[in-house]
């Protein structure tokens, strides 16, 4: 006869206490939600790749690079160009290799002025958790890999500096509204509790150029927050009725953008057709350099020039040579 005070445990009671595993969301794929949802929706339902030539050499000069700092000796300052060019020449990606030298050459020249000390990572993956857990599902975790973080001589601040290898350049309120800036803030923060300031760099390899910002625990935790939240919660639900946001500036640079009914038609109309799509660019480009010289042919034998709601093109008199341009129709009676 059974016990009447010993509880029982079914086996399915069992397997409902067994911890679930946890959603992991890195940045890439959050940015995409946080960008447009139909984007993140089409490249996940259709398979779209996202990757590019530009992505693959980024990936590899990502590698040299943190294998070149291994090399640095803490504190400091060394002439990286030989090794790293080195490092990037015996890649075995040899179709590659031209444009990985291209992509991380500027940074060789980087690295004379930057002090690289009191390194607290390079190239670490960190994450926190950013929704619970539920009945269907572990936790959400939020997660960014992170280029070089380091301590600075405050003891409440970080130092990030992430490579960009890319064609793309930021500019400092750029840098400060990237998603990317957003994210990988905000988990460092919950990572390092008594951290209150992060100085962030984008290091533009490419260019020799870089994007800074400022990210302040008390001013932008919560801000930061609410947009990765948001985000997740979008890629959660993702579903056919999600919705899409069609500006030129997303639509030109989505992968999905041949699929898309609600991409803008320029968007659509080079995705088709890339080559024919630049010879009727070009081709455009000469129409409106003839039409440009039928309006300057004009003006010569019509001084007061043209002149088209609040614009007016024609020879401005303050000008130190003669040029013919349009001028804010303002502008032209000063």
């Amino acid at each position: 006869m059974a016990n009447p005070s010993k509880k029982t445990t079914s086996l399915s009671e069992l397997w409902e206490a067994e911890p679930k595993e946890p959603v992991v969301l890195d940045r890439s794929t959050l940015e995409l939600v946080a960008s447009c949802p139909q984007q993140a929706w089409l490249i996940r339902e259709k398979g779209i790749p996202t990757a590019n030539i530009l992505t693959e050499s980024g990936t590899i000069a990502h590698e040299v690079i943190s294998e070149c700092m291994e090399t640095i000796p803490d504190g400091e300052h060394h002439d990286m160009y030989e090794t790293l060019m080195a490092l990037a020449q015996m890649n075995e990606r040899t179709d590659l290799q031209p444009d990985v030298i291209m992509a991380i050459r500027g940074l060789a020249f980087r690295f004379r002025e930057m002090n690289i000390s009191r390194v607290l990572s390079v190239e670490q993956q960190y994450s926190w958790e950013i929704m619970g857990g539920n009945d269907k599902r572990g936790p959400v975790l939020a997660t960014c890999r992170m280029d070089l973080v380091q301590r600075s001589r405050e003891e409440d601040t970080l130092i990030v500096t992430d490579w960009k290898t890319g064609w793309k350049q930021r500019d400092n309120s750029q840098a400060k509204n990237a998603y990317q800036t957003c994210h990988n803030s905000w988990v460092l923060f919950q990572n390092y509790p008594q951290v209150n300031k992060i100085h962030w760099f984008y290091e533009q390899t490419r260019t020799n150029t870089r994007a800074y910002a400022l990210i302040d625990r008390e001013k932008d935790f919560h801000n930061f927050e609410g947009r990765i939240s948001m985000a997740t919660q979008a890629y959660m639900n993702l579903d056919d009725r999600h919705p899409a946001w069609p500006y030129p500036e997303n639509c030109q640079r989505c992968p999905a953008a041949q699929f898309c009914e609600k991409a803008t038609r320029e968007a659509r109309l080079v995705d088709d057709d890339p080559p024919e799509y630049l010879a009727q660019y070009i081709a455009k480009q000469g129409e409106l350099v003839q039409m440009e010289d039928a309006m300057k042919d004009y003006c010569k034998e019509h001084p007061e020039g043209i002149q088209y709601g609040d614009s007016w093109y024609g020879f401005k008199p303050s000008a130190p040579r003669r040029s013919y341009k349009i001028h804010e129709l303002a502008q032209a009676k000063d």
